[in-house]
Protein backbone atom coordinates (compact mmCIF):
# COMPACT_ATOMS: atom_id res chain seq x y z
CA UNK A 1 0.00 0.00 0.00
CA UNK A 2 1.14 3.80 -1.03
CA UNK A 3 -0.63 5.48 1.74
CA UNK A 4 -2.58 4.87 4.67
CA UNK A 5 -6.24 5.89 2.59
CA UNK A 6 -5.50 4.28 -0.08
CA UNK A 7 -6.83 0.53 -0.34
CA UNK A 8 -5.56 -1.89 -3.61
CA UNK A 9 -6.71 -5.11 -3.79
CA UNK A 10 -3.56 -6.22 -5.82
CA UNK A 11 -0.94 -8.30 -4.34
CA UNK A 12 2.30 -6.47 -2.75
CA UNK A 13 4.61 -7.92 -5.32
CA UNK A 14 2.30 -7.77 -8.55
CA UNK A 15 4.26 -5.39 -9.88
CA UNK A 16 7.73 -6.69 -9.30
CA UNK A 17 6.34 -9.85 -10.71
CA UNK A 18 5.19 -8.07 -13.82
CA UNK A 19 8.13 -6.13 -14.75
CA UNK A 20 10.27 -9.33 -14.35
CA UNK A 21 7.90 -10.78 -16.76
CA UNK A 22 8.40 -8.43 -19.05
CA UNK A 23 12.27 -8.68 -18.73
CA UNK A 24 12.22 -11.89 -19.38
CA UNK A 25 9.92 -11.67 -22.35
CA UNK A 26 12.27 -9.06 -23.69
CA UNK A 27 14.91 -11.24 -22.97
CA UNK A 28 13.21 -14.39 -25.13
CA UNK A 29 12.75 -12.14 -27.96
CA UNK A 30 16.61 -10.86 -27.90
CA UNK A 31 17.75 -14.28 -27.31
CA UNK A 32 15.39 -15.65 -29.93
CA UNK A 33 16.72 -12.86 -32.63
CA UNK A 34 20.37 -13.51 -31.50
CA UNK A 35 20.17 -17.43 -32.22
CA UNK A 36 18.44 -16.50 -35.43
CA UNK A 37 21.02 -14.20 -36.46
CA UNK A 38 23.40 -16.89 -35.73
CA UNK A 39 21.11 -19.65 -37.47
CA UNK A 40 21.10 -17.30 -40.46
CA UNK A 41 24.94 -16.47 -40.51
CA UNK A 42 25.97 -20.21 -40.31
CA UNK A 43 23.78 -20.89 -43.07
CA UNK A 44 25.11 -18.14 -45.50
CA UNK A 45 28.48 -19.56 -43.94
CA UNK A 46 27.91 -22.75 -45.05
CA UNK A 47 26.39 -21.61 -48.40
CA UNK A 48 29.65 -19.96 -48.84
CA UNK A 49 32.07 -22.62 -47.78
CA UNK A 50 30.26 -25.05 -49.70
CA UNK A 51 30.44 -22.72 -53.20
CA UNK A 52 34.15 -21.94 -52.43
CA UNK A 53 35.24 -25.70 -52.11
CA UNK A 54 33.44 -26.58 -55.14
CA UNK A 55 35.37 -23.59 -56.93
CA UNK A 56 38.29 -25.16 -55.62
CA UNK A 57 37.40 -28.24 -56.48
CA UNK A 58 36.43 -27.05 -60.09
CA UNK A 59 40.43 -25.31 -60.11
CA UNK A 60 41.99 -28.33 -58.85
CA UNK A 61 40.34 -30.56 -61.44
CA UNK A 62 41.22 -28.41 -63.94
CA UNK A 63 45.09 -27.85 -62.97
CA UNK A 64 44.86 -31.91 -62.67
CA UNK A 65 43.48 -32.07 -66.65
CA UNK A 66 45.92 -29.49 -67.80
CA UNK A 67 48.97 -31.38 -66.20
CA UNK A 68 47.55 -34.73 -67.67
CA UNK A 69 47.18 -32.98 -71.67
CA UNK A 70 50.82 -31.02 -70.56
CA UNK A 71 52.38 -34.51 -69.81
CA UNK A 72 50.87 -35.95 -72.90
CA UNK A 73 52.26 -33.06 -74.93
CA UNK A 74 55.71 -33.77 -73.56
CA UNK A 75 55.64 -37.48 -74.55
CA UNK A 76 54.31 -36.54 -77.98
CA UNK A 77 57.52 -33.82 -78.26
CA UNK A 78 59.90 -36.56 -77.08
CA UNK A 79 58.85 -39.08 -79.44
CA UNK A 80 59.29 -36.00 -82.03
CA UNK A 81 62.99 -35.79 -81.40
CA UNK A 82 63.39 -40.14 -80.98
CA UNK A 83 61.52 -39.89 -84.61
CA UNK A 84 63.34 -36.70 -86.12
CA UNK A 85 67.08 -37.95 -84.44
CA UNK A 86 66.53 -41.13 -85.65
CA UNK A 87 66.02 -40.08 -88.92
CA UNK A 88 68.74 -37.63 -88.63
CA UNK A 89 70.47 -40.71 -88.06
CA UNK A 90 69.60 -42.95 -90.57
CA UNK A 91 69.71 -39.92 -93.23
CA UNK A 92 73.57 -39.61 -91.83
CA UNK A 93 74.06 -43.23 -93.01
CA UNK A 94 72.18 -42.88 -96.21
CA UNK A 95 74.27 -41.80 -99.34
CA UNK A 96 71.97 -38.63 -101.02
CA UNK A 97 73.44 -39.93 -104.16
CA UNK A 98 74.24 -43.16 -104.95
CA UNK A 99 78.10 -43.97 -106.22
CA UNK A 100 77.16 -45.53 -109.25
CA UNK A 101 75.02 -42.17 -110.26
CA UNK A 102 78.43 -40.31 -109.37
CA UNK A 103 80.24 -42.33 -111.45
CA UNK A 104 77.68 -41.95 -114.32
CA UNK A 105 78.04 -38.25 -113.95
CA UNK A 106 81.84 -38.33 -113.79
CA UNK A 107 81.82 -40.89 -117.13
CA UNK A 108 79.29 -38.92 -118.79
CA UNK A 109 81.56 -35.74 -118.70
CA UNK A 110 84.17 -37.78 -119.89
CA UNK A 111 85.04 -35.96 -123.60
CA UNK A 112 85.60 -38.25 -126.12
CA UNK A 113 88.84 -39.97 -126.13
CA UNK A 114 89.25 -39.29 -122.73
CA UNK A 115 89.41 -42.07 -120.10
CA UNK A 116 89.97 -42.54 -116.80
CA UNK A 117 92.97 -45.07 -114.77
CA UNK A 118 91.62 -45.06 -111.26
CA UNK A 119 89.48 -43.18 -108.59
CA UNK A 120 89.50 -42.90 -105.46
CA UNK A 121 87.20 -41.87 -102.48
CA UNK A 122 87.57 -40.43 -99.29
CA UNK A 123 85.52 -39.09 -96.33
CA UNK A 124 86.10 -36.76 -93.70
CA UNK A 125 84.32 -35.41 -90.75
CA UNK A 126 82.69 -32.15 -91.47
CA UNK A 127 84.11 -29.38 -88.70
CA UNK A 128 82.04 -26.52 -88.26
CA UNK A 129 84.10 -22.84 -88.96
CA UNK A 130 86.48 -21.68 -86.29
CA UNK A 131 84.25 -18.99 -84.08
CA UNK A 132 85.10 -15.28 -84.90
CA UNK A 133 85.82 -12.65 -82.39
CA UNK A 134 82.65 -11.13 -82.76
CA UNK A 135 80.54 -8.38 -80.24
CA UNK A 136 78.66 -9.44 -77.27
CA UNK A 137 75.31 -8.75 -79.31
CA UNK A 138 76.31 -11.05 -82.48
CA UNK A 139 77.75 -13.46 -79.66
CA UNK A 140 74.23 -13.13 -78.25
CA UNK A 141 72.56 -13.35 -81.40
CA UNK A 142 74.66 -16.43 -82.41
CA UNK A 143 73.38 -17.84 -79.02
CA UNK A 144 69.23 -17.65 -80.06
CA UNK A 145 70.17 -18.62 -83.51
CA UNK A 146 71.82 -22.08 -82.06
CA UNK A 147 68.64 -22.43 -79.61
CA UNK A 148 66.41 -22.11 -82.34
CA UNK A 149 68.32 -24.21 -84.22
CA UNK A 150 67.69 -27.08 -81.72
CA UNK A 151 64.17 -26.27 -80.76
CA UNK A 152 63.12 -29.98 -80.53
CA UNK A 153 66.01 -30.62 -77.69
CA UNK A 154 67.82 -33.08 -80.17
CA UNK A 155 71.08 -32.41 -78.55
CA UNK A 156 74.31 -33.21 -80.47
CA UNK A 157 73.34 -33.72 -84.26
CA UNK A 158 74.78 -36.91 -85.83
CA UNK A 159 78.12 -36.27 -87.65
CA UNK A 160 78.17 -35.31 -91.32
CA UNK A 161 81.05 -35.60 -93.52
CA UNK A 162 82.52 -34.19 -96.41
CA UNK A 163 83.15 -36.42 -100.04
CA UNK A 164 86.28 -35.69 -101.71
CA UNK A 165 87.00 -37.30 -105.06
CA UNK A 166 90.30 -38.09 -106.67
CA UNK A 167 90.71 -39.58 -109.94
CA UNK A 168 93.46 -39.63 -112.80
CA UNK A 169 93.13 -40.31 -116.41
CA UNK A 170 94.26 -39.68 -119.50
CA UNK A 171 93.49 -37.47 -122.76
CA UNK A 172 95.10 -36.37 -125.94
CA UNK A 173 95.48 -32.81 -125.09
CA UNK A 174 94.84 -30.22 -122.56
CA UNK A 175 91.48 -28.57 -124.41
CA UNK A 176 90.09 -31.85 -123.53
CA UNK A 177 90.88 -31.39 -119.72
CA UNK A 178 89.56 -28.03 -119.68
CA UNK A 179 86.31 -29.06 -121.23
CA UNK A 180 85.93 -31.91 -118.87
CA UNK A 181 86.85 -29.34 -116.06
CA UNK A 182 84.40 -27.02 -117.25
CA UNK A 183 81.76 -29.84 -117.23
CA UNK A 184 82.23 -30.84 -113.85
CA UNK A 185 81.90 -26.94 -112.26
CA UNK A 186 78.61 -26.34 -114.15
CA UNK A 187 77.23 -29.94 -112.56
CA UNK A 188 75.26 -29.53 -109.37
CA UNK A 189 76.44 -32.50 -108.13
CA UNK A 190 79.66 -31.59 -107.81
CA UNK A 191 82.26 -28.31 -106.27
CA UNK A 192 85.55 -27.27 -105.95
CA UNK A 193 86.47 -29.21 -109.08
CA UNK A 194 90.17 -28.46 -109.05
CA UNK A 195 93.03 -30.01 -111.29
CA UNK A 196 96.04 -30.84 -109.50
CA UNK A 197 98.67 -32.35 -112.02
CA UNK A 198 98.66 -32.48 -115.96
CA UNK A 199 102.12 -33.70 -117.59
CA UNK A 200 102.91 -35.28 -120.80
CA UNK A 201 103.74 -38.88 -120.81
CA UNK A 202 104.62 -41.18 -124.38
CA UNK A 203 102.49 -44.07 -124.81
CA UNK A 204 103.94 -46.63 -127.07
CA UNK A 205 101.23 -48.63 -129.14
CA UNK A 206 101.88 -52.16 -129.75
CA UNK A 207 103.66 -53.56 -132.55
CA UNK A 208 107.16 -53.53 -134.59
CA UNK A 209 106.27 -50.28 -136.11
CA UNK A 210 103.88 -49.14 -133.99
CA UNK A 211 104.34 -45.41 -133.43
CA UNK A 212 104.29 -42.98 -129.90
CA UNK A 213 101.98 -40.99 -128.77
CA UNK A 214 101.77 -38.14 -126.56
CA UNK A 215 98.96 -38.09 -123.62
CA UNK A 216 98.04 -36.03 -121.24
CA UNK A 217 97.79 -37.60 -117.89
CA UNK A 218 96.46 -35.40 -115.37
CA UNK A 219 94.72 -35.81 -111.82
CA UNK A 220 91.92 -33.56 -110.46
CA UNK A 221 90.08 -33.43 -107.12
CA UNK A 222 86.38 -32.43 -106.45
CA UNK A 223 83.86 -32.59 -103.51
CA UNK A 224 80.59 -33.92 -103.50
CA UNK A 225 77.96 -31.10 -103.01
CA UNK A 226 75.91 -32.22 -99.69
CA UNK A 227 72.37 -30.94 -100.89
CA UNK A 228 72.73 -32.47 -104.39
CA UNK A 229 69.74 -34.73 -105.32
CA UNK A 230 69.67 -37.83 -107.99
CA UNK A 231 68.07 -36.67 -111.13
CA UNK A 232 65.80 -38.61 -113.21
CA UNK A 233 68.03 -38.85 -116.49
CA UNK A 234 71.24 -39.86 -114.87
CA UNK A 235 72.10 -43.13 -115.70
CA UNK A 236 73.70 -45.33 -113.57
CA UNK A 237 77.43 -46.55 -114.13
CA UNK A 238 76.20 -49.72 -114.84
CA UNK A 239 73.80 -48.95 -117.50
CA UNK A 240 76.96 -47.16 -118.97
CA UNK A 241 78.68 -50.24 -119.22
CA UNK A 242 76.19 -52.59 -120.53
CA UNK A 243 75.81 -50.24 -123.51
Amino acid sequence: MSAPNELSFLPEDYLEQKYMRRAMILCAVMFLIVVGSLLFWWQVRGKAHAKVVAEFNDVNNNYVEAARKIEQVKRMHEQQREVVHHAELAASLVERVPRSNMLAEITNALPIGVSLIDITMVSTPRTGAAPAANSSFAQHQAEIVKQNADALGLGTKPSEFDIKLKFTGVARDDIQVAQLISRLSHNNMFRDVNLIVSDTFTEQQPGANAKSENLRRWQMEMMINPLAEVREDTKTAAMELNK
